[in-house]
């Protein structure tokens, strides 16, 4: 029964495999194992860059089991931080970075990434948006127990350092409960001229979010 007890508690504990790029390059350091926009890196020197965004992406509160999402291009970087963020446990949540501003918004919302790694050409392509910040869709964060925390509008994320925490990038932000009358909601994204509105309950927990679409189809439906 000790025996058992003992195996049950060492199971319990998250162990982490070598990563295969670092047995390939312990292997075979001078083989070549990446070509991108004419570089060349081999096993060893890949796995060298790996170690050293590993430790960065830790330094930024990255821990095994956090959700890290991409906004990526295909490039050697990002071969990198796939291989970093596997290093260090964490799940990887690349993001298409050709997907719609509200697309985005409902993809990162949903996994609540702890880190966000945008892209130096996605982060252009944002930076052409020929729409208003308003136009652009917001993350909302949450705390223990499903509370609301904060937001970031998706603008900001593309606009700051490639690799920063979603609470540093925190603004304050509106909501409403879920009993709020349909004319103070439309109200309220006339007001602040919103693209979302977070829903929270009467503990301050997010249960849902509107958006501008859903008050469209509900000034449509009493029309």
């Amino acid at each position: 029964m000790r025996s058992s007890a003992r195996s049950s508690s060492r199971s319990s504990r998250p162990t982490w495999p070598t990563p295969w790029l670092a047995e390939r390059a312990a292997l075979g350091p001078h083989g070549i194992a990446l070509v991108a926009g004419g570089a060349r890196l081999s096993f060893g020197d890949l796995s060298a860059r790996v170690d050293l965004l590993a430790r960065r992406l830790a330094a930024r509160g990255v821990r095994p089991g956090d959700r890290v999402a991409t906004f990526l291009e295909p490039s050697g970087r990002a071969v990198e931080i796939v291989h970093a963020v596997q290093r260090l446990g964490a799940t990887l949540v690349p993001l298409n970075p050709r997907l719609a501003a509200p697309e985005v918004d409902r993809l990162v919302s949903f996994v609540r990434p702890a880190l966000v790694i945008g892209d130096d050409d996605a982060i252009d392509a944002l930076k052409r948006f020929e729409g208003g910040r308003e136009a652009l869709a917001t993350i909302y964060l949450t705390g223990p127990a499903q509370r609301l925390s904060g937001a970031v509008p998706l603008v900001k994320i593309a606009t700051s350092p490639p690799a920063i925490q979603l609470s540093q990038l925190s603004e304050d932000f509106i909501a409403c409960s879920p009993d709020t009358p349909q004319d103070e909601v439309a109200a309220l994204f006339d007001k602040y001229n919103l693209i979302t509105l977070a829903v929270v309950d009467a503990d301050g927990r997010l249960v849902g979010i509107i958006t501008a679409d859903d008050v469209i189809t509900m000034l449509r439906h009493r029309d």
